[in-house]
């Protein structure tokens, strides 16, 4: 297949119609996401022809210039074969951001553009939308391996750490390789197109038996270990008395459009709910909608770990506790943990280290002293 990749990505089950094929709507605006990258008018494309990939499909659009013609295919990564075309016109050069994906395959990578619905009010991109290309940056680069059960392999844990920001509009891309720290895990580094770095994120995968899986025969490992962690905060896990002490922030099932092609509720949607709770644990601190907006503030996550110790099915019912832990000067953590509520049992535990950031300068800033008084006597 000529030309270079412009968009790579996996297809969400729920952006998938009742027959489990990708709505037309959203393959629609894969194409018009990669004419964006290769540099054309998304408007610029003509009508799409051929067949729409399934959910859990692991697509690649490529696209080659003839002339002044823009021609783009959409192929499906394990086995070559094409799904579907769309052209348009475009003038000059494909873009670096595009030609540097090419025959990548030992670091295998998402490629697309921030949508403006995955804004948050901060500004930039929720750290759900995050989650959902390592995810898919987690099955490509295990898929281009070799691997047959790709699209089954969990992670045990992920441990994320933030350097910058992507916003709508955007190209983001993400490239996958070996630690060298373990056999299981896999580093995920997310950038913005001109290379801003966005993201590091360490996962330790698994099959869907839970054990872990011994990646050293599909990857190059690196001459030595990585010396930066990516989590360096601690190893907090909720005991009995954190719960007690945690608020309960939701209580919801897990609804059927919210589990993947493989059945259960992938760590996007953790990420969706802790990011609901967080506006009630804030208002705890004092740190409320009004006072944000009257004081000019914002806030970020710099960094989460996160344990995956069941996987939720549709059905399933969830409880939300969470809690304020470590206020410092100028950064304070948020813990959380789910549990089923039909068995009393945690399914996932998290901690993330936030920031309270100036919204004129995209800096972090230290926390007002009340405040930080207010969010100490929380703490768990």
């Amino acid at each position: 297949m000529n030309g270079v990749a412009t968009w790579r990505g996996q297809v969400p089950a729920w952006e998938c119609d009742p027959d489990g094929r990708w709505e037309f709507g959203f393959l629609a605006g894969a194409f018009a996401e990669a004419a964006r990258i290769a540099g054309a008018d998304e408007r610029a494309i003509r009508a799409i022809e051929g067949q729409r990939p399934v959910a859990g499909a692991l697509v690649e659009i490529r696209t080659e210039r003839r002339g002044e013609v823009l021609h783009h295919t959409m192929v499906d990564l394990s086995d070559g074969v094409a799904f579907a075309r769309a052209s348009g016109p475009g003038r000059g050069p494909l873009p670096s951001v595009a030609a540097s994906m090419t025959g990548d395959a030992s670091r295998a990578a998402t490629l697309d553009l921030v949508r403006g619905r995955e804004s948050d009010v901060m500004g930039h991109m929720n750290v759900q939308f995050y989650a959902q290309r390592v995810t898919a940056a987690e099955a490509m680069a295990l898929g281009a391996a070799g691997r047959a059960d790709a699209r089954i392999v969990r992670p045990l844990e992920h441990r994320y750490r933030f350097a910058g920001e992507l916003k709508a509009g955007d190209a983001a891309a993400s490239r996958v390789s070996l630690t060298g720290q373990g056999a299981e895990t896999l580093r995920v580094k997310i950038a913005a197109g001109d290379g801003r770095p966005a993201a590091v994120v360490e996962s330790d995968l698994a099959g869907a038996d839970r054990a872990p899986v011994d990646l050293s025969d599909r990857f190059q490992p690196p001459a030595q270990a990585i010396a930066d962690p990516v989590w360096s905060a601690g190893d907090w896990f909720p005991g009995a008395t954190d719960r007690e002490h945690m608020a309960i922030l939701s209580r919801a099932e897990v609804a059927a459009w919210q589990v993947d092609h493989t059945g259960i509720m992938p760590p996007r949607f953790f990420f969706d709910r802790m990011a609901g709770g967080v506006p009630f644990l804030l208002a705890g601190m004092g740190l409320d909608r009004p006072y944000m907006l009257r004081h000019g503030l914002g806030r970020a996550a710099v960094g989460y770990r996160l344990r995956y110790l069941r996987w939720p099915r549709a059905g399933d019912c969830l409880e939300l506790r969470s809690g304020i832990g470590l206020v410092r000067d100028k950064t304070w953590r948020f813990r959380h943990v789910f549990i089923n509520l039909a068995d009393g049992e945690a399914v996932c535990s998290a901690e993330a280290v936030i920031v309270l950031l100036d919204l004129s300068t995209r800096r972090a800033v230290p926390l007002p002293a009340e405040i930080r008084d207010r969010a100490s006597a929380l703490e768990i």
